[in-house]
């Protein structure tokens, strides 16, 4: 479970408990116990593995050659799919075109503050009316669609299925019914049913009619999330369970790259943080300005820049220019297989 899923149930588990008080006559639910039907949740959700590991190799294969992952969703697991996308170029250091999600009534959906924000470029373009018309009529069999609904009779719109592309429908609601007849055209057809029973019995009904759509909202966003990272880890962005392509692109993510390339190289601190600079401004020999400048300064510049962490692993546990580095990894698009060619050489 990533972090970001964890305060969400803990934050949900506090304040589901403490609104339940507040507005169910006789309640008095205390947060452990909406803590424990998210484990229920999780259970609904393993129990459908096989069916995740069908997608997460469609969604490797479509990665690994040279393809995009679309999240298409409604209501607010369309909502899940939009973080799910967002979170792809910090973490795995993707695209932007990579892994995009979008979402039906889009801005009106997701209530921000500013209203829409289609007008700041294409990457804001986040409607399911954008994806049918910027993004379907190019669909390649490289490519794979996800729709997400809690619809068990949802039919994906005709054009869609027409087109070369893996299609994957994940459905999760309440119900136990299931299509009695699929779709050819669709390769992957998942179906989590929430189990009512098990949650109102740690909780109340009236609790569950109330907040039900934050267990499909979290069964989407584990989903999801096996979804992006196993297909990340196909494509070779994970070793030994760490992310060696995120982007230094905050303050958390710089020094949190300073640690992985000391956790692999064991150089000092001092000493990592200079191979990431070097990496960042593409330069062996820094300036003092370079080196004396504010972190903020170093994100600004990283956060463009594609494959600086790996590139900063390779210098270091070779003890080469950043150069040298740059042309290793170009020879060979897996990234583990650079790691794993560096530790072997290491210096």
């Amino acid at each position: 479970m990533k972090g970001g899923t964890a305060t969400k149930l803990i934050l949900e588990s506090i304040f589901v408990s403490a609104l339940s008080t507040l507005h169910v006559k006789g309640q008095n639910i205390i947060a452990q116990l909406v803590l424990n039907s998210y484990e229920t949740v999780y259970q609904n959700v393993y129990k459908e593995k096989e069916q995740i590991a069908k997608v997460v190799k469609l969604a490797g294969k479509s990665l690994n050659s040279g393809g995009c992952i679309y999240y298409v969703g409604w209501d607010s697991l369309g909502i899940m799919g939009l973080m799910d996308a967002s979170e792809c170029r910090p973490t795995y250091g993707a695209s932007l075109d990579e892994v995009r999600g979008f979402l039906y009534k889009s801005y009106s959906n997701l209530r921000n503050k500013e209203g829409s924000l289609s007008h700041v470029g294409k990457h804001y373009l986040i409607s399911i009316e954008d994806f049918s018309s910027n993004i379907l009529p190019g669909l390649r069999d490289e490519d794979i669609v996800i729709l997400l609904t809690t619809d068990s009779n949802f039919v994906p719109d005709a054009n869609l299925l027409m087109k070369p592309c893996k299609k994957v429908v994940i459905v999760v609601n309440t119900s136990d019914q299931k299509p009695t007849t699929l779709n050819p055209n669709i390769d992957v057809f998942l179906k989590v049913t929430i189990s009512q029973k098990e949650i109102t019995q740690l909780t109340s009904k009236e609790m569950f009619d109330e907040y039900k759509q934050l267990y499909y909202e979290v069964a989407t966003k584990w989903i999801l999330n096996s979804i992006s990272t196993g297909a990340y880890v196909l494509v070779g962005k994970v070793y030994q369970n760490i992310m060696i392509d995120l982007k230094a692109s905050n303050n958390k993510l710089f020094y949190r790259a300073v640690n992985i390339i000391q956790n692999f190289s064991g150089l000092a601190s001092e000493i990592c943080t200079e191979f990431l600079l070097r990496a960042i401004y593409e330069e062996d020999d820094l300036t003092d300005e370079q080196i004396l400048a504010p972190v903020t300064s170093h994100i600004h510049i990283a956060a463009d820049k594609n494959k600086v962490i790996p590139i900063a692993l390779v210098a270091a546990l070779l003890d080469c220019g950043i150069n040298e580095a740059k042309e290793k990894i170009e020879k060979e698009r897996i990234l583990r297989t650079v790691m794993l060619n560096a530790l072997k050489y290491s210096k």
